[in-house]
């Protein structure tokens, strides 16, 4: 059976990190998000690395999303764009258009 909740293709386009682990994301499709990493961090083992100033901020892209580490930690969209769709995913565009 196929699913009939589908987002449309979405990915990040540039990522900076922001105070208290927040990551300040923008999409391809001009909306920008905070996102709080905080909770995961705290919560799981394998952010563990992120509650150091220097990893954290030494984020990358991998063409959809964030990366640490090269590559040993991100976070999928899979997680991401659900809980930023419940904020009004695409309410807010690019403001540097």
């Amino acid at each position: 059976m196929v699913s009939t909740n589908t987002y449309p293709l979405i990915w990040v386009t540039s990522a900076t990190t922001a105070a208290a682990r927040n990551l300040r994301l923008t999409f391809n499709d001009g909306s920008v998000k905070i996102f709080d990493c905080a909770p995961l961090i705290e919560r799981y083992k394998i952010f563990e690395p992120l509650r150091n100033d220097e990893v954290f901020e030494n984020i990358s892209l991998d063409g959809w999303t964030v990366t640490w580490l090269d590559g040993t930690i991100d976070i999928a969209l899979d997680y991401i764009f659900p809980l930023l769709a419940l904020l009004h995913f695409s309410s807010r565009p690019n403001p540097s258009n």
